[in-house]
């Protein structure tokens, strides 16, 4: 078997069993070239025909079988032992830090979302690898745009609030209630979702609301396509 070939299955080229005898391997090898018009005198492809010629002068060659059939064994050994060793994604129960709902979710994943309030579960971070593209992100969410919070789940309508300021590491809102401190808060908006913690609210004399200095807990940045991508911070 010639290097570069390991992986191709010579049974299946000629679409035989592997204990066909030699009388079927024949006659597979002749439907092919001839019923089925293989035979490159009869317009069939030559690559094509080059490969039925290799499975089949293997295959019926007694030697050259048992060599195939052994190198075949152990790909497929070690493959399957490849697969095995392989790290699968991990799975757990994840508990929402917002609505507290036990989600199956694959933790490794940055796309998981809350199964109950629909809440980015993937942990922000300090900026590390992704801090300029972190601050590219923050940079199109412009101040003093909309924002929406629930502060719990459900929650009938959202609370609006003005974005005052904002970075990869949390937000400044405006809002026209207060917010207790370590309260968890969903927020929405066009550009970003997440859960925030509340560090800080301070009444506002001037505009009657309050300034609520939110920390991220989560957070996942939207694509124009409509998907989340989540992003460490």
């Amino acid at each position: 078997m010639r290097q570069g070939q390991k992986k191709r299955n010579y049974y299946q080229i000629l679409q035989v069993q592997p204990d066909a005898p030699d009388a079927i391997i024949r006659a597979s090898y002749r439907a092919h070239m001839q019923t089925l018009g293989m035979h490159p005198d009869l317009g069939g492809d030559a690559e094509q025909a080059a490969l039925l010629n290799i499975a089949y002068q293997t295959l019926i060659n007694p030697d050259k079988r048992r060599e195939y059939d052994r190198a075949l064994l152990a790909e497929e050994l070690s493959q399957r032992t490849e697969q095995r060793n392989k790290p699968q994604p991990v799975t757990a129960t994840t508990c929402c830090p917002f609505c507290h709902h036990s989600c199956q979710s694959q933790i490794a994943s940055q796309e998981s979302l809350c199964t109950r309030c629909r809440s980015p579960l993937y942990a922000a971070r300090q900026m590390q690898p992704d801090e300029l593209q972190s601050k590219r992100a923050i940079s199109r969410i412009s101040k003093n745009t909309p924002v929406m919070f629930y502060t719990e789940w459900p929650q009938p309508q959202p609370h609006q609030g003005i974005i005052r300021d904002i970075s990869p590491h949390g937000l400044q809102v405006y809002a026209a209630i207060d917010v207790s401190l370590s309260s968890k808060l969903k927020l929405v908006n066009q550009k970003f979702q997440g859960i925030a913690e509340c560090v800080s609210c301070q009444q506002d004399e001037t505009t009657d609301g309050y300034r609520l200095g939110l920390i991220f807990v989560t957070l996942a940045y939207q694509q124009q396509t409509g998907n989340f991508l989540s992003m460490t911070i």
